[in-house]
């Protein structure tokens, strides 16, 4: 996602969720880096869905069988990526994080090794700009490639099987790459030509390439050429284009497009009542976008009042956040969204049975609430779990820790209501501006 904010420190934070379920969110509070969005599980499959103000869940949302590792936003305007230092991403199962040496750490379990609910170094011998850690993963490199390794039912990796894999290769025939996001079973990849790469499952059209087959290999987005930014969604993408515009496709049975209707696409349309658009954010089967002006719009899916509008009724186009201005980042989770204002205050809407939301309740809330006692650069939403940059520079997560993915140490079926400082890493600290 792309923010406008003058701080030349770089942090960022995402959480994303691994294996059985959606999309998390980053966002970003600086200058020409990239808000990433994430949200992964498939909010309308509960099998009890519980209203808006609940104490607690009655069931916990069914997930789809295969969820998005992380899916991120990445402000690129054709510019070399800068070395990036200060990423978290939290997920169901597994999560990583660049600190502020640009050291890569991964934490949590695995689809296929034993997992770990303290960090450990990762790719040492490779200059990693920022990573997504869950069923398959995925690390872009500060020469412009790629390199991805887990899961490849789908052809997710790009290396033209469906073999899955534990050590990490080079996607071929990628290079300049500028931004990268992880979907549930698909990839996206941003070229610093402003042209857009994907590659996996395609069953939604979420590859975007006029098709609904399965792509091993990285083909490209059909008529998008001036891409700033991309995010993948649980089975859908969006991209920004240089002029403020947003352009979305692949399933569409929640309103995730944005474009009136439930029809999914397998090509890219614009969602004509955006403009001045400067970050999205795609969650499993909802979306955030936050304009130059501060204010957030939301759409798709809202059974927990994910949309933030005071309502449950989802939407097929987008309907601004109640209450929220002044916002410099966003970040969409599985079934709630995180926000970033000026000010440092982090705010939190939707699910929250997990303690998600960080207010220190475990009530679900359809209108933003404020996290307290957090001052953060950077926001992160997953499944279940959320995490922040703060201000003194250390990283805080919140929510689930049923696989040890807020990475405290301890992995069992807990629940943090309230953020809580992660030991051992860092990120940068700055003040909001």
């Amino acid at each position: 996602m792309q923010l406008h904010n003058k701080r030349k420190a770089t942090v960022w934070a995402s959480v994303a969720v691994c294996c059985m379920l959606a999309p998390s969110a980053l966002a970003y509070a600086n200058a020409g880096q990239s808000v990433s969005s994430s949200v992964y599980g498939n909010a309308g499959g509960s099998a009890s869905q519980p209203s808006v103000g609940s104490a607690t869940y009655v069931s916990v949302p069914a997930s789809p069988q295969y969820a998005p590792a992380v899916t991120s936003v990445t402000y690129a305007a054709y510019k070399p990526v800068p070395a990036v230092t200060g990423i978290l991403r939290i997920g169901l199962e597994r999560s990583s994080a660049i600190d502020e040496n640009g050291t890569l750490w991964l934490w949590g379990h695995s689809v296929s090794a034993q997992g770990e609910s303290t960090p450990r170094q990762a790719l040492d011998s490779y200059k990693v700009i920022d990573a997504y850690a869950g069923s398959h993963n995925a690390a872009l490199l500060q020469d412009g490639s790629v390199l991805t390794w887990g899961d490849n039912r789908f052809g997710q990796l790009g290396d033209g099987t469906t073999t899955s894999r534990e050590v990490p290769a080079t996607v071929a025939g990628l290079s300049g790459i500028v931004g990268l996001s992880a979907g549930a079973t698909h990839t996206l990849a941003l070229k610093d030509d402003g042209t857009v790469w994907t590659w996996g499952a395609n069953a939604f059209g979420q590859i975007g390439d006029g098709t609904n087959s399965v792509r091993t290999s990285p083909v490209q987005v059909n008529g998008l050429d001036d891409i700033v930014s991309v995010t993948a969604g649980g089975q859908f993408s969006l991209a920004v284009s240089r002029d403020r515009a947003v352009w979305a496709w692949g399933a569409n049975q929640h309103g995730q497009l944005g474009d009136g209707t439930i029809v999914s696409r397998n090509a890219p349309v614009r969602i004509g009542s955006l403009n001045g658009i400067k970050a999205v954010s795609a969650g499993y089967d909802h979306a955030l976008a936050l304009t130059e002006s501060g204010a957030i719009f939301s759409w798709g899916h809202n059974t927990y009042g994910e949309l933030g509008d005071g309502t449950i009724e989802s939407r097929t186009v987008p309907v601004q956040v109640t209450g929220l201005q002044d916002a410099t980042a966003i970040s969409a989770g599985a079934w709630f969204s995180m926000a970033l204002k000026r000010d440092g205050s982090v705010w939190a809407w939707g699910a929250n049975g997990s303690g998600q939301l960080g207010n220190g309740i475990s009530k679900n809330q359809n209108v933003p609430v404020q996290v307290p006692g957090l001052t953060a650069t950077g926001i992160s939403a997953g499944l279940h779990a959320a995490g922040a940059a703060g201000t003194n520079g250390a990283f805080y997560t919140w929510g689930s820790n049923v696989n040890g993915q807020l990475g405290i140490g301890g992995a069992s079926k807990h629940i943090q209501l309230s953020p809580q400082s992660m030991p051992g890493l860092r990120a940068k600290s700055d003040s909001p501006k």
